[in-house]
């Protein structure tokens, strides 16, 4: 059998120091742009390095797509999703002079996820999980279907690298989704009991199943146990007869909801305590999943 001589999985390859620089210049680049509105005489090509960036995190499809993860303090995707479009909008609008395109995108992707990963990446702001742990769902390349998923307190990289650095590991694990929650260990648990019938065998942490099956269930899991760090927030203002409504965060100030977001809609008023998840757009912020929080 041929010796396997690398020790981290797809998409943990660490960064070289050209890597690194380019990375760094680039993230620098956009952070001065939209932060301070300063260009300099690389800003196409850094934006579209920027862009890059985040679309392996999106796509997951390069060798050092969860380093880069990391170094944004692996954000909810959800946030990530609205982003490529806008630095491409951004990059044509510098192209072809167009302030009002400029202007737009600049003060979306101010008022956006973009500003925070930066802020992490470049060490302004300090990435920190609170009370949170971490579900991690690792594969093989050439095993994609078996999945390992377990929990961790710690970085999600570090416990790769234990797992990965065991005796007979000869193939390294691959990080292929990471869900950050409340209360990891009672997740893992139930997750357990959820996937019990792929369970490969009772005393370990593999299951034979698709990944976006696992993902999906796991997900929905995870909602219905209320198990991750949603937004809190108090309902300011209600409009029943166009559907939609504001919930007042004490950060993000006034936020808009619709109707079709919120769960148990019939017991919803003004003053409910409710919890969501953010949502950025250029309308503005949105709130989406909200949830009554109940004081018993």
């Amino acid at each position: 059998m041929k010796k396997i001589h690398n020790k981290w999985g797809f998409g943990m390859a660490p960064l070289k120091d050209k890597t690194k620089k380019k990375y760094n210049n680039a993230v620098t680049s956009v952070y001065n742009l939209i932060q301070n509105e300063k260009t300099d005489e690389n800003i196409l090509g850094n934006i579209s390095e920027f862009k890059g960036m985040i679309n392996r995190c999106l796509r997951q499809d390069q060798w050092d797509w969860f380093t880069v993860y990391e170094l944004f303090g692996e954000p909810d995707l959800r946030y990530l999703y609205p982003l490529p479009q806008a630095l491409s909008e951004l990059r044509n609008g510098l192209i072809e002079e167009d302030k009002e395109v400029v202007d737009d995108n600049i003060k979306f992707l101010r008022n956006s996820y973009a500003k925070k990963i930066c802020e992490i990446f470049l060490g302004i702001e300090e990435w920190s999980v609170d009370d949170l742990g971490y579900i991690y769902i690792l594969s093989r390349r050439n095993e994609k279907d078996v999945l390992k998923i377990g929990m961790t307190e710690r970085n999600v990289v570090k416990r790769v690298k234990e797992i990965n650095s065991a005796t007979g590991i000869l193939r390294p694990f691959s990080p292929r989704e990471v869900f950050k929650v409340k209360n990891p260990a009672y997740a893992e648990k139930e997750i357990f009991k959820k996937l019990e019938e792929y369970r490969i065998r009772t005393d370990r942490e593999f299951f034979n199943i698709d990944y976006y099956e696992a993902k999906r269930k796991i997900n929905s899991l995870m909602l219905e146990l209320r198990l991750y760090n949603k937004t809190p927030g108090t309902i300011k203002f209600i409009n029943d007869d166009k559907g939609y409504g504001f919930i007042k965060n004490d950060k993000k100030g006034d936020i808009f909801f619709h109707f079709s977001e919120v769960k148990d809609l019939d017991s919803l008023e003004e003053g409910s305590k409710v919890d969501f998840f953010i949502n950025y757009s250029k309308k503005g912020i949105k709130a989406e999943y909200v949830e009554i929080i109940n004081d018993n």
